[in-house]
Order: structure tokens, then sequence, then C-alpha cells
């Protein structure tokens, strides 16, 4: 009996071998791992791409075979190990370890059958906009997209990108890839000459995107929406604002967005020309110099025939009219019941600053319905009069200010940077900044608004300021069903990466020191247990 006994006394020595091998391996199993990310981020590329497939392999198997050696030679521990306290404690553990994997697979099963995931970025990076969302739930009918990627593009964030509107369309998206290298005949028939372009199909109507981003997807359905080209027309000639050429005080942005709804805009000067028939709206934006006898009477006789105005007139003090009289401010008093008043909004509740008339109220219309939690800021306007016994016109008062604004007509306490309300001469808030109005017998549109800078390029996005305009166009255009469908330019931010040796110092932490760590505190708690017995 004792010889038996020291026997295996004898064979439980080499069951060190085992454990020794088994640490090894795993040691050797996180380098691998170390590797595989570095391979991942391009710090090491292997000549052999089996390499470190094999070598996790073998790292494994030299776990196993280490464990199966130390049970071999030194049975009764193991047999200790399974009735004794570690076993407990052993098994509470596994059932742990169970139990978490198995909430792990059923939260992750429930996600990918619902596939609707939550976004915690600051501007919902993640998510479609809630402009996007709206244009898919107007969808008459189906859509379906086709997304040309040769095996030279990485398709996996266009293809995110179409899933999300799969998910918001209700059934109405469904979209398929296709690779024009593969199959130039598919290309060819869709009309696609470059790669990575969409082509957006609903019914007959088809739409080609030229890029994968939501702005150009979304900006692709809303022209699928609205198939018929109207010709918006801007006028020149007055000093009004740019549409060409770039810059803070130009009215490119706007431009834009209108082309992205499928308007043709153009530039038109009434010295030069009669106005178009195919004049669907005409904007003036910022007159320096007053309108003349013959612009203004291109001008009545097209709002008389049904036609759509949009006029954006700042304070007089701001131009060059001087003394002369501003015959389209008389004819829109008039003949529209909207009056141009000769002053300065003050606004000492404008969270910058007291020349920022801010939109605080919107009345019930068209253009301002879905802008209720929008601001709108009109920098340096004036307020407008409006009366509503004009005959066989309907005025819709639109946008006020807050109570605490009023009209400053002393221009000199302006400039000094010390106005002050008078009650005996000025009128006091809330004051209007915008009113529209409809012939109601000629089908004649007009939208006025006391300011034209609160839409230039270096203000279009800020806040509601752009969606004012294009809604106004719209309107004016009578295309109410494409109101609110202008979707917002993304903010730009710039990712700087980690140098090498911070990626090395990260890659060390997760994949060696943190392993390693929790490998040293159970060796630690184990041999504090053994030690108490």
């Amino acid at each position: 009996m004792a010889k038996k006994q020291n026997t295996t006394n004898n064979n439980s020595r080499y069951a060190v071998i085992g454990l020794w091998l088994s640490i090894i391996s795993f040691i050797a199993l996180l380098v691998v791992v170390a590797m595989k990310v570095f391979e991942t981020t391009g710090f090491y590329t292997p000549t052999d791409l089996t390499l470190i497939p094999r070598l996790i392999g073998g790292s494994v198997a030299g776990m196993l075979i280490g464990l199966g050696i130390f049970a071999l030679f030194d049975p009764n521990r193991i047999r200790r190990f399974l009735s004794g306290r570690q076993a407990k404690y052993g098994s509470n553990a596994l059932i742990t370890t169970i139990a978490f994997l198995a909430i792990l697979i059923f939260g992750n099963v429930i996600a990918y059958q619902n596939p609707y995931p939550l976004d915690w970025t600051e501007e919902k990076l993640n998510t479609l906009a809630p402009e996007s969302v709206e244009v898919l739930g107007r969808l008459p009918e189906p859509v379906k997209a086709t997304a040309f990627f040769s095996t030279q593009l990485n398709p996996d964030a266009a293809r995110d990108l179409l899933d999300k509107y799969r998910i918001n369309s209700k059934g109405k998206f469904e979209f398929e890839f296709v690779d024009p290298n593969r199959n130039p005949l598919a290309a060819q028939e869709a009309g696609i000459t470059g790669d990575g372009k969409i082509l957006l199909e609903m019914g007959e109507t088809r739409e080609i995107v030229a890029t994968a981003s939501e702005n150009e997807i979304t900006n692709g359905f809303i022209r699928l929406l609205n198939p018929e080209k109207y010709s918006v027309y801007f006028l020149s000639g007055e000093g009004e604002h740019s549409i060409d050429e770039a810059g803070e005080t130009s009215y490119t942005r706007i431009r834009q967005a209108l082309e992205n709804k499928n308007y043709v805009v153009k530039t038109l000067n009434l010295e030069a020309q009669a106005i178009p028939e195919d004049a669907k709206v005409i904007v003036l934006a910022g007159p320096i110099t007053p309108l003349s006898t013959q612009a203004m009477n291109s001008l009545k006789s097209y709002l008389a025939s049904g036609g759509s105005l949009v006029a954006l007139e700042n304070p007089v003090v701001l131009t060059d009219f001087g003394t002369k009289s501003d015959p389209l401010a008389k004819y829109l008093s008039s003949d529209w019941g909207i009056t141009l008043n000769d002053d300065i909004v003050i606004d000492t509740q404008a969270p910058s600053s007291a020349y920022n008339a801010t939109a605080l109220q919107y009345n019930q219309h068209p253009i301002t319905e879905k802008m209720g939690g929008v601001g709108v800021t009109f920098p340096f306007a004036r307020s407008l009069s409006v009366a509503f016994d004009v005959q066989d016109v309907t005025v819709t008062d639109l946008i006020y200010t807050t109570d605490q604004a009023w009209g400053e007509k002393d221009f000199t306490s302006i400039e000094v940077g010390q106005p002050a309300y008078d009650p005996a001469t000025e009128s006091v808030g809330p004051m209007l900044l915008a009113a529209a109005a409809e012939n109601t017998v000629t089908n004649g549109r007009v939208m006025v608004i006391g300011n034209s800078t609160f839409a230039v390029d270096s203000n279009f996005d800020f806040s509601g300021n752009g969606d004012l305009l294009v809604n106004s166009i719209d309107w004016g255009a009578e295309k109410e069903e494409l109101i609110s469908l202008t979707t917002a330019s993304p903010t730009e931010r710039v990712f700087v990466p980690p140098g090498a040796f911070q990626r090395m110092v990260m890659l060390a932490g997760a994949v060696c020191l943190i392993p390693l760590a929790i490998l040293i505190m159970g060796a630690a708690s184990w041999y504090s247990r053994r030690k108490q017995g």
C-alpha cells in the first residue's frame, strides 16, 4: 500500500509540467491575439495569411494538452477540487457565466429580430433625421434602390444606411447591390456612369443619387415626390444677394437647397427681359435700390395672372433708397394689405444681440405649420403691419417677436449703440416680422419678410432660418406637400486619430495587460484560499 502511495506522489511531480504548458500556451494565445489586432489596424502584415489562425489553434491545443497532462498525473488533486470548496465556488462561477451568456445571447436575438438601435450621439448621427423619416412616410408607392458598388469600394457603410431607410419605410423601400464591373449591362440600362452611385425607382420615375449619404439619398426621395421641375427666378439688377457667387452674404445655399428639391433656379433682370412663362415663383432678395417702373409693371401683371412673389426687404436705412420712394412697398400695402414699416426691430430678449430679432410666435399657416419648436433669427430687420380688409385678399400675420421688442425709428441712437423705446413715436412688441397673402380670385401669392440677411449663406443653416425661406418658396409654388422636407447640412467634425505610440499602449492594455492582471488576481486569490486551508 505504501509503495502505491509513493508511486502516486512521484507521478504528481510531473503534473506541474502540464500546468506550465497551459500557462505558457495561454500567454502565447494573448500574444497571437495581439498580433491579430495589429494586423487589423495595419501595424503588422504577416507574409503567410494562415500563420495567425494556425498559431491560435496551436495555443488552444497546448492549453488543452497541458490541462490533460495535469489531470493524468495528479488525479487526486482533481478529485479534491471537484469535491471540495473550490468546486462549490467553481460551480457558482460556472452557473453565473452560463446565465450571463444566456442573457447575452437572448438580448442579441431580440436586437436582431427588432433592429431599432438606440443612438446616444449628440446629433443622432446613427439615426435617420426626422426629415428623412417624414419623406419615407409620404411615399405614395414602394421605392427600390439599386446600389452600384464595385469590389474597389467598401459597401458596408452604404448598406447600413440603406438598411436604416428600409427599417423606417414600413415596407415601402427595398434595396440591392450590383457590381457594375461584373454586370455592366445593368449599369448601362440604369444610366450609371460611375462607382458608388444609387438608382432610386418609384414606378416609372427614376432618380440617380451620386453618393451614399443621407442628405443625397433623402434629396433623391424628395425629387421622386416632385418629378415636375418648377422654375424659381431670383431678381437681379438692384443689388440683391447673389445666387451664383459664393460668400457670406450670398444666396448659394438656398439655391442648392431648392435644386435638391428639383427646382430650376435662375436669375432674372426685369430691366433686360420680361418674366418668363415658366416662372413659378419670383424672389426679391434684399434690393439695395428701388425697382423701376418697368420692373413694377412686369411684377403687377405677373401677380395678377396668378404668379407668386417672395419679397425680402431690409430696413431703408441699410439700403441706398435714400429719399426715393419704394414702389414695391406701396404696391404691397395697397393691393395686398402688407406694409413695410420704416424702422429697425430691437429685441432685448434675443439671446445673442438686441439687433437680432428672434421669432417667438408662429401663427397657423402652411409655411410655419411645422416650425413651432424651431426659431428664426433676423439680423437688423424691419417690422410689418397688416390690414385684413383688402378686397379678395386673405392675409396671414405669420411671425412675431417677444413683447419686449419694439420698432426703433431713431436710427442715430442705433449708430451710437444706445437705442431706447419712445412710446410717443414707436410701436412696442410683439413686432410682426413676416406675413403672407393670397388673392382668392387670381390665386396670386405674396410672402413678405422685413429682412433678407437671415437667409444668407453664413446664416442659412442656423436653426430654422433656411427652412423659413425654402418653405415660403414651396408655398409660393403651390407645393405644400414639399414643405418641411428640406434636408439639413450635417455638422462637419474632424477626427484626430491617436498616434502610433498611443495606439500601441491602448492595444497592449486591452489585449495583454488587462487579461494578465485578471490572471494574476485569480492566482493570488487561489493561493490565499489554499494557504487558509
